[in-house]
């Protein structure tokens, strides 16, 4: 009877997670030969994750480096987007809404934005991230996994 109890408890909470997806452009990628270098505008705990990951994947931090990278990091409900007007007037959707999930808990959609901003011109060069959602997770778990999608080469 216990066991039965254990594994409906698993089933209930591997229901109230979901991978991180990636949306938005792709990262500067590092080619060969090449040095790419990127300075963080800040400290946080989001910043740290998404340091760990550029610095794993050939980037190195520098006080004059050619990237500002931004991070912003945000738990909300998971039907929420944002957008901002784009060339033309038109929409462009920053970050998407999370998705659908069974309605096993309170579903949080938790959201990790990556901007790479030129040095040189101040000119965003490209904006990604990923979201994931979660009943309650550890922030620092979910931030390691939001940073590893968000900085994938690809989808």
């Amino acid at each position: 009877m216990r066991r039965s109890a254990a594994l409906v408890l698993m089933m209930l909470v591997a229901g109230c997670a979901t991978p991180a997806k990636r949306f938005g452009e792709a990262p500067p990628q590092v080619s060969q030969g090449s040095e790419r270098t990127f300075r963080m505008s800040d400290d946080s705990m989001a910043s740290q994750a998404v340091r760990q990951v550029l610095s794993s994947i050939g980037f190195t931090e520098a006080e004059n480096a050619d990237l500002l990278v931004e991070v912003g990091f945000s738990v909300r409900p998971k039907e929420l987007k944002i957008a901002a007007t784009g060339e033309g007037g038109e929409p462009k959707i920053l970050s998407p809404s999370a998705g659908k999930m069974p309605r096993l808990c309170r579903e949080r959609a938790f959201v990790l934005n990556v901007a790479f901003v030129s040095m040189s011109s101040g000119e965003v060069s490209s904006r990604s991230g990923a979201t994931m959602i979660r009943c309650e997770a550890d922030h620092e778990v979910v931030l390691d996994q939001l940073a590893q999608t968000a900085l994938a080469a690809s989808d």
